[in-house]
């Protein structure tokens, strides 16, 4: 027994360092990402209060936001705190977010908030979620978010009238037979007379409909 113990001793002596080893290397990469996550944190920071002040157009803060984040390891496009932060600084940085925060609700929410374009980039789950798609498109300026939406969607006539009563222009992004639909177009033109641009050819000759529309 005593002339094992020696290597006994050894075996786990060896096993404790390379334990530890690992553990040292885990706990350094933690700390170099939450050191990169940190910085970036802090240039979303600077950026956002530049653009409050107008030290720095938005053109140029979210180029180069979007370089950082490209700068940065992947672990960063991953971390929804930090890209909740960037989206909501400019919404299309959500084409930089990794897949799995570009089928959040939550990031792809407060992206469209300020950039309805971006709905372009979230998940093809989320384009086709009703309820997300009717709470999106029908906050006031965001029914362009519309244009990305399923084609299931995009045929229905609740999220169409709730799109095109903040945004009339959503019109345009409806399924055809909405778009040749009287009711629905007499609510955009309600909102804005120009959206009969985007009637059907047969409802734009219409001059019933809109001289109904232009009166109520």
């Amino acid at each position: 027994f005593f002339v094992g113990l020696p290597l006994l001793l050894a075996g786990a002596m060896g096993a404790t360092n390379c334990c530890v080893g690992r553990c040292k290397l885990q706990f350094e990469g933690q700390t170099a990402f939450e050191k990169e996550k940190a910085s970036f944190l802090e240039l979303l920071y600077k950026y956002k209060d530049d653009g409050e002040h107008g030290s720095k157009s938005a053109t140029v803060a979210i180029a180069e936001v979007a370089e950082a984040i490209n700068s940065r390891c992947d672990l960063v496009r991953e971390d929804k705190e930090a890209m909740l932060q960037a989206v909501s600084l400019h919404g299309d940085l959500l084409r930089l977010c990794s897949q799995a925060l570009q089928d959040d609700p939550e990031v792809v929410s407060a992206a469209v908030s300020n950039a309805p374009q971006s709905f372009a980039h979230s998940s093809s789950r989320l384009r086709a979620d009703r309820d997300l798609v009717l709470a999106i498109a029908g906050r006031q300026g965001q029914g362009a978010a519309l244009r990305y939406a399923s084609d299931e969607l995009r045929s229905d006539r609740e999220v169409v009238l709730a799109a095109i009563v903040g945004t009339p222009s959503a019109l345009q992004y409806a399924a055809p037979e909405l778009r040749d639909d009287e009711d629905v177009v007499s609510a955009a033109m309600k909102v804005k007379s120009s959206a009969i641009c985007h009637a059907s050819e047969g409802l734009r000759a219409d001059r019933a409909l809109i001289t109904c529309a232009l009166l109520e």
